[in-house]
Order: C-alpha cells, then sequence, then structure tokens
C-alpha cells in the first residue's frame, strides 16, 4: 500500500516511486566514485612498487661481493633485482621498457661524453 501524505492545503499525494527516482540517479555516481578510489589506489600501488625496485637496483649496483674481488653486479644481475622486485608485487615484467640516456660518458683516461648523434 502506498504511503500517503497531506499537504497544508489538504491535497493527498503518493511518494511510492520518489525513492527509486533518487536511487536511480544516486547509484551510478556512488558506483563510479567507488570506482575511481579503487583505481587511484592500484596506481598509487604501482607507482609504489615501480620506486621500489628502483630502490632495488640502486642498491644492486652499490653491493659489491667480497669473495669475488669486490667487484661491481653486472648489468644482468642489477636488472634480474630489479625484476624479482617487480614480480614480487604481482607485476608483469614483459611490459617494462629500459631506459637508454641519449649519451655515452666514459670516465677512463677523462671524462668524455658524446650523444646518440656523435656529437660531444
Amino acid at each position: 500500500m502506498a504511503r500517503t501524505r497531506t499537504t497544508r492545503l489538504g491535497h493527498f499525494y503518493q511518494e511510492e516511486g520518489q525513492e527509486i527516482a533518487e536511487a536511480a540517479v544516486v547509484m551510478p555516481i556512488l558506483c563510479l566514485v567507488l570506482l575511481a578510489i579503487f583505481w587511484f589506489g592500484r596506481a598509487f600501488n604501482i607507482a609504489s612498487t615501480i620506486e621500489r625496485a628502483a630502490k632495488h637496483g640502486v642498491q644492486a649496483t652499490n653491493q659489491t661481493c667480497a669473495s669475488c674481488g669486490n667487484t661491481a653486479p653486472t648489468d644482468a644481475q642489477i636488472v634480474a633485482d630489479v625484476n624479482a622486485a617487480l614480480q614480487n608485487d604481482h607485476l608483469n615484467v614483459a611490459n617494462v621498457t629500459s631506459y637508454s640516456p641519449p649519451f655515452a660518458c666514459q670516465a677512463t683516461p677523462a671524462p668524455n661524453c658524446t650523444t646518440s648523434q656523435g656529437v660531444e
């Protein structure tokens, strides 16, 4: 049975469809807000994972091995450390692209930097 309400003038009106109409307007907006919160959290999680993986890579470059003549780790070992950090948080390593700077520096005998186009 529908609820009825009396106005000041004594007229009756029904409220049976008002709640459904309000829900039809509010529910999609609420769902969009919840999805936005979820995806923002996921993006923040991915960004912090990438930052942590980069930190692992930097730490791997600074580690030396006393039993192997205090040699610096190879690029493959550093990449393996970064990939392990990414895989621990269930990120697909196949989607990662490495960055190669457009210049190369050689420290010996004196610093000598050239761009990829051969300009010094």
